[in-house]
């Protein structure tokens, strides 16, 4: 397998296929081989038992008329046995080769190509305690074609007026799927605690598609398109929703009303899959 470009971001991505196979003519020469061998064999066994036999017969005695009944019979059995060994010789290249020119006439080789797609959606809010944000993302929006790869990233800040008196803050965040969409092996929900530093998580979906093995062929560019199957996408609406709790702050001069919550979305995917002929 060769893959050419990048997956991601690059136009020209490519899978190539490389198959190395046999020819027919060891296999026809093998048959032949192995018949000649298997005669030769019976040969072996039987000779002394046919030697032995002979020399314990007495031979009978043939006048002139029936000597001449037998004087061609010798030639013609050794004819029929030259026949015969040509047969089952020939026999399995030709099976073999008229196999290979029975495939349907325009069938050719393919191979597949594709445009990859990127879209990304953002933001950050001031939350106050008790505060809920939703954020919907429709993959539809950004002309994905098939969303193969969609990501999020979570995070949150206290900031720097958090006092020793503070209770941290933390942030609980939970993904809804689209409806249909097989997210298992995801993480969509968590708690983030909120520091002077920033604490973070992050969560992705990776679809799954299958590719033909081998080399493609096909009668036409829309047979080897079809040869493409999707396993799992993350196409539709997606929700993240926020939930802030804010710590109670028991210093004097307490000012932490809130906490900075960050999102970001990546999304990925695969549009425009066509095929084109394979002249290598």
């Amino acid at each position: 397998v060769v893959y050419d470009g990048d997956f991601f971001t690059a136009n020209d991505f490519k899978i190539y296929y490389v198959e190395i196979t046999w020819g027919n003519s060891i296999g026809a020469k093998l048959a032949q081989l192995s018949t000649i061998i298997g005669m030769f064999a019976i040969a072996l066994i039987w000779a002394p038992f046919t030697i032995k036999h002979i020399n314990e017969t007495r031979l009978p005695k043939f006048n002139q008329e029936q000597l001449e009944l037998w004087k061609g019979r010798p030639a013609i059995g050794v004819m029929i046995s030259v026949l015969l060994l040509t047969s089952l010789g020939g026999g399995v290249g030709e099976l073999i080769a008229s196999s290979e020119s029975s495939a349907p006439e325009g069938v050719r080789k393919w191979y597949l190509d594709w445009d990859s797609t990127v879209g990304n959606s953002g933001g950050s809010e001031t939350m106050s305690d008790g505060e809920v944000i939703t954020v919907e993302i429709d993959t539809g929006d950004f002309n994905l074609g098939n969303t193969t790869y969609v990501y999020f990233y979570i995070a949150c800040y206290e900031g720097e007026q958090q006092s020793q008196f503070d209770t941290i803050d933390s942030v609980t965040w939970e993904i809804t799927t689209p409806e249909g969409v097989d997210a298992s092996g995801m993480q969509t929900q968590g708690v983030l605690d909120c520091d002077t530093s920033t604490g973070s998580d992050d969560t992705v979906l990776i679809g799954e598609w299958e590719i033909p093995e081998g080399e493609i062929y096909a009668q036409s560019k829309e047979e080897a398109v079809s040869l493409f199957k999707w396993i799992r996408l993350g196409n539709g609406v997606w929700t993240l929703t926020l939930t802030a709790d804010i710590g109670e702050d028991n210093s004097p001069l307490s000012t932490d009303n809130g906490c900075e919550s960050i999102w970001e979305i990546e999304l990925y995917g695969i549009d425009g899959i066509r095929a084109a002929v394979d002249e290598d």
